[in-house]
């Protein structure tokens, strides 16, 4: 048994509010896709942004599973309710994609009973997993807290793989970009921040000071008159000059908003997740071009591990997109409205998940204005 890659033990664990590799990604110079990325990287607000929307999104959502024994009953209430006593089903996978988008990879415990049957899921943090493979094999075993579990017992979602053993961080294709965007925001930052010193000269005159001195000068100078609303009091032997602003240099900075679509690329997103305003496209439009080209890729990760390690037989698992639409009652009539008429509901199945009541003589499909008995 040979270590594939040890890719998120750490000497201790990571507390969750630093910053153990975004600090480092924007001038990073190793080419390790496996470092660990902690929440540090949400302090970008574009990456934030996306990672809330999606696993936001899947958070939302409902699984079904085709099994409806009264296991596969239970095994459903499980992931769509608490899937450990200690998490609700939002939360658990809310951690789930968070960790996943941060890092390519987020795991989860499979735990049974004596009759083998799935009781709960944990879930595992990152940075306290080690992946193994056996150097003939390939077959992966995940050490945690000093125990070695087997992959049939792990739930291990990847977004992106190289692989199919173990997944790389979006974030990573990120770096040159967000080095961009931080440099961005540092130099908004001192333009205002400075408010209305800016870049400036302060000349004593009749007296040579050395480095240290002249440090000491210049922080006393701007303690005293950093906030006085623009008002500076000197003496006989002192002064001040202003420095022109130069304006283009913010209005360029200003300018940069092509890491937004990059950042957006990255994740799979449509502008519009980001606050970009698409004029071409309309919200049910939108939302449609966000299911089909984004959450249907990041559901196919997580069914599809579904599917391999709990799903009986031939039974699957499936997300339940329609509580996506339901935010717009236009947007969910529309869509409803148009099942009716392509015979894909009955009235009556529309109007309940449209919380009415049925109707007599809505049990029908009708396809074109013609019922189907």
């Amino acid at each position: 048994m040979g270590i594939f890659s040890n890719l998120f033990k750490t000497d201790k664990p990571r507390e969750d509010n630093t910053d153990p590799f975004f600090d480092a990604l924007v001038s990073m110079t190793s080419e390790d896709t496996s470092l660990y990325v902690g929440a540090g990287a949400l302090k970008n607000s574009d990456i934030f942004s996306a990672i809330r929307k999606i696993a936001g999104d899947i958070a939302d959502t409902s699984i079904t599973y085709t099994d409806t024994s009264t296991q596969g009953k239970r095994v459903e209430r499980l992931l769509n309710r608490a899937p450990n006593n200690n998490m609700n089903s939002w939360s658990f996978w809310f951690a789930i994609m968070c960790s996943c988008l941060l890092n390519g990879n987020s795991f989860a415990k499979i735990e049974h009973n004596p009759t083998g049957q799935v009781t709960s899921l944990i879930y595992l943090p990152n940075d306290e997993v080690t992946v193994q493979a056996d150097t003939t094999t390939g077959e992966l075993t995940y050490q945690f807290n000093s125990k070695t579990l087997v992959s049939s017992d792990i739930l291990h979602f990847k977004v992106f793989t190289q692989d199919g053993q173990t997944g790389v961080s979006p974030i990573y294709s990120l770096r040159n970009q967000i080095s961009v965007q931080s440099a961005k925001n540092d130099l908004i930052k001192h333009f205002f921040g400075n408010g209305s010193l800016g870049s400036s000269v302060l000349t004593i005159h009749g007296t040579d000071i050395d480095s240290e001195a002249k440090n000491r000068v210049r922080e006393k100078f701007l303690q005293a008159n950093q906030n006085n609303n623009g008002t500076i009091v000197l003496d006989d032997n002192t002064d001040f000059k202003s420095l022109p602003v130069d304006k283009s240099v913010l209005e360029t900075a200003n300018s940069i908003d092509w890491t937004t679509q990059e950042v957006a690329a990255a994740f799979g997103l449509p502008m519009q997740a980001l606050g970009v305003i698409d004029p071409h496209n309309n919200q049910e439009q939108s939302m449609l071009n966000y299911l089909q080209s984004t959450l249907t890729y990041y559901f196919k990760c997580i069914t599809s591990e579904l599917d391999a390690k709990i799903a009986s037989q031939n039974n699957n698992f499936i997300f339940d997109t329609s509580s996506l639409f339901t935010a717009d009652p236009t947007v969910s009539f529309k869509m409803y409205e148009n099942a009716v008429v392509n015979g894909l509901l009955t009235p009556n199945e529309a109007r309940i998940k449209l919380g009415l009541k049925p109707l007599n003589g809505g049990d029908n499909l009708r396809i074109e204005g013609i019922n189907n008995k």
